[in-house]
């Protein structure tokens, strides 16, 4: 059949809601308030995620036998589900340096989770051991952010504040959110994952948080 061109719809790509960096402090002072009863979990969530800019579904895939001393990280491994590598790709973890406020909020999830294999750990049983991976988004929802943010807009508010409030380098960003080397010829040669570089831009985002609002 001849399918007219007025027929075909094109699919547009929608960006996530993300909040800018001037709104992050009323966004701090409505996550700690959490005035719709988010648990203490939840809300440690979503703090870990804003200082990780981790996609939800390996955020909540967490496990704490992941964290390597001798690097100071949390070394989340290849096939982990949201890190988005393909199928059977086993030699791209991904590193989350540690800095001194997510220690502290992670510490804060020990007591809650620190028995259990995950770190977001839920106690409520279901499909998951760990928390959903909707719970992020919906605890946003109900905190009053709907279309206003979401928890994937915490990665474009990372790479949009991280350089021009901090004047990060973008590609350092960008593989601290994840993303790997697309170009095929550094792909071929470039094995470089910038570590120290990359731990210096969370420490300073992090350090950014706690001043602007961000309870530790």
């Amino acid at each position: 059949a001849i399918v007219h061109k007025a027929q075909i719809k094109k699919h547009i790509r929608k960006n996530n809601p993300a909040i800018t960096w001037k709104q992050v402090p009323q966004f701090l002072r409505d996550l700690q308030e959490n005035k719709c009863n988010g648990t203490p979990v939840t809300v440690l969530a979503v703090k870990t995620m804003l200082m990780t800019f981790l996609r939800a579904s390996a955020l909540v895939r967490l496990q704490w036998d992941w964290y390597d001393e001798e690097t100071d990280c949390f070394i989340i491994p290849s096939e982990t589900k949201g890190l988005k590598r393909r199928k059977g790709v086993t030699d791209k973890d991904h590193h989350v340096p540690m800095t001194e406020p997510l220690r502290a909020v992670l510490n804060q999830v020990r007591r809650y989770t620190g028995h259990q294999k995950y770190v977001f750990w839920s106690a409520r049983g279901g499909e998951f051991a760990h928390i959903s991976p909707e719970l992020p988004n919906k605890h946003l929802i109900n905190l009053g952010y709907k279309g206003l943010l979401t928890a994937h807009g915490m990665r474009q508010l990372a790479l949009t504040a991280g350089q021009d409030q901090f004047r990060g380098d973008a590609e350092i960003i960008r593989r601290q959110m994840g993303h790997l080397i697309k170009d095929p010829v550094q792909k071929a040669y470039d094995k470089s994952i910038r570590l120290e570089e990359r731990r210096e831009f969370l420490v300073d985002w992090c350090d950014a948080l706690v001043e602007a609002g961000l309870r530790v």
